[in-house]
């Protein structure tokens, strides 16, 4: 058989025959009178049949299809919801866990805080940023006229550049946030208008004309909400409160130090009388926004935000009390040690003078004696500066003591600054807020390390691309208005630290004061041996504290 002929067959096998047989076996049952018709008609059926096997089979594959499709987008749904639901649960968490804190430990706000206040505001209404602004109650000038400016200290992430601007009062919509408003009439006790500081909601920004972009304008909604609170932070309220304290504690020693005849009871101790506490208003804002997503902050959540602010100035306020009592309480501990502190210091000098003895005869021996002066002097110096050097890190306790206080004496923060300049620190290290030298940073140099370094120090030689603020200079400027005496008025232990500063100043002075001369020495040799004129000596170069 031909392979045509076996494809031929093979085929009718396949695609033909089975359906034929079928076909012929029900003809041979029906006995149909017209054979042919009967055949045509059941193949007809059977096409028909098959057709609509395939369409329901088609349909029942597109309608699983169709319901697999719908289970993954329902499931994504769901996933979408779930996620909205936990994010929300977060950010309310989050709101509700610090309001908790805070009223749980409403006397341990620290400054940091504001940063977490503006990113849980900013995570619990979905703003694009939240920031904080102080006031300057002390203003800027404007023209020819001082007008008061909201500086911003606290951002939330991705708008640090919010820590540049300012806002001038008159300025913006922030303003009437820090304005009193009186209550509506019945509101208050028995109808009172109490005039109080209300939240300032912008729904749509670009409704308001007086809105300030501090970059390009862009849809969304504003909402300011007061932050104030009384401050009785400051040096006048600290030592007020020591003062009292410590009188009172030298007349209960008094007291029991008093003989007692047989039978006779001590009368009981009076109350202290505590002093007022004078208090300052602080008036800051927290802003939020949601510039840039064209949506509005819900109403509802900037309910809750007002009392997160409420709380937290609450709390603040608080604190700060608490930090006045406790500043007291050390710096009491410290006055009634006073005279022990000052025996200490003359006991360590004693030693060190001794020691400072031999080793500066050794030097100046060393030396021989033609040696001129001025070199005599310098050693002189610096081994009184080694020397007072070293008896400040044996004072380094009384410093350490100070670093639980909230705000220091003027005087013992002129004489950290000045000293940490004249170590090399720079004014990262000791600016705080207002960009003025802040204890909050400069206790934090206050260790080991520190003190360490001061006994290390070398102060002769050249001294180059020093800042300003490590010139020479500007360290003596600093303390114009000090001495040792006042310096062992405001802290006993201070007093050190300021005659090490004091002999590192005059070492320096000298050194520096040497080395000019034998440049100028050198000038007017060359100058004499070449016969011209001494020139001018440009000291650019060779030691920025030579003027």
């Amino acid at each position: 058989m031909a392979g045509a002929e076996r494809d031929s067959v093979k085929y009718l096998k396949e695609h033909v025959g089975p359906i034929l047989a079928k076909a012929l076996a029900a003809m041979a049952v029906a006995n149909p009178p017209d054979a042919i018709d009967y055949l045509g008609q059941w193949l007809k059926v059977y096409v028909e049949r098959e057709e609509a096997k395939v369409l329901q089979e088609q349909e029942a594959a597109a309608l699983k299809k169709a319901r697999e499709e719908l289970k993954i987008e329902t499931d994504r749904i769901q996933q979408i919801e779930a996620e909205i639901a936990s994010k929300k649960d977060a950010q309310d968490k989050a709101v509700q866990e610090l309001l908790e804190k805070l009223e749980a430990e409403p006397e341990s706000f620290e400054d940091s805080m504001w940063k977490t206040v503006v990113e849980a505001a900013k995570t619990y209404v979905g703003a694009t940023g939240a920031y904080i602004g102080l006031v300057d109650e002390e203003g800027i000038m404007v023209g020819d006229d001082k007008k008061k400016a909201l500086r911003y200290t606290y951002a939330s992430e991705g708008e640090e550049s919010m820590l540049n601007e300012v806002l001038v009062q008159g300025t913006g919509v922030t303003w009437a946030a820090l304005e009193p408003q009186a209550a509506a009439e019945g509101e208050g006790e028995e109808g009172a208008a109490d005039a109080e500081c209300k939240p300032k909601y912008v729904p749509d920004v670009t409704d308001e004309d007086a809105v300030h972009f501090f970059r390009l304008t862009r849809l969304g909604s504003f909402a300011a909400m007061p932050l104030i609170y009384n401050t009785s932070l400051s040096e006048d309220a600290i030592s007020a409160l020591r003062d009292a304290k410590v009188a009172h504690e030298k007349e209960r020693l008094r007291r029991e130090a008093e003989p007692l005849a047989e039978g006779q009871e001590r009368e009981p101790m009076p109350e202290m009388e505590t002093p007022p506490m004078k208090t300052q208003q602080v008036r800051m804002v927290l802003c939020i926004d949601t510039l840039g997503q064209n949506s509005k902050l819900p109403p509802e959540k900037l309910a809750v935000l007002e009392k997160l602010c409420k709380t937290a100035s609450r709390c603040k306020q608080q604190s700060e009390e608490a930090a006045v009592r406790n500043s007291a309480d050390v710096l009491v501990g410290i006055e009634m040690q006073r005279e022990e502190t000052a025996q200490e210091m003359q006991a360590a000098l004693a030693q060190e003078e001794q020691e400072m003895d031999e080793e500066l005869k050794q030097a100046l021996d060393s030396l021989g004696d033609d040696t001129v002066a001025d070199k005599q002097k310098a050693v002189r110096l610096e081994k009184a500066f080694k020397m007072h050097g070293k008896m400040l890190e044996k004072m380094q306790q009384h410093f350490l003591a100070l670093k639980p206080l909230s705000l220091v004496a003027a005087p013992i923060l002129q004489v950290l600054t000045a000293s940490a300049y004249f170590m090399g620190y720079t004014p990262d290290h000791v600016m705080g807020r207002g960009n003025k030298p802040g204890w909050e940073m400069v206790k934090k140099l206050l260790d080991a390390d520190f003190f360490a370094k001061a006994v290390a120090l070398n102060v002769r030689g050249p001294r180059l691309n020093l800042l300003p603020e490590q010139k020479l200079a500007n360290i003596e400027a600093m303390l114009a208005d000090l001495d040792a005496q006042k310096a062992a008025l405001a802290l006993p232990a201070l007093e050190a630290m300021f005659m090490w500063l004091e002999k590192g100043i005059e070492c320096r002075k000298h050194d520096v004061t040497m080395r000019k001369a034998e440049l100028e020495e050198a000038e007017r040799r060359r100058a004499e041996e070449a016969e011209t004129e001494p020139q001018p000596i440009d000291f650019t170069g060779v030691d920025d504290d030579m003027e």
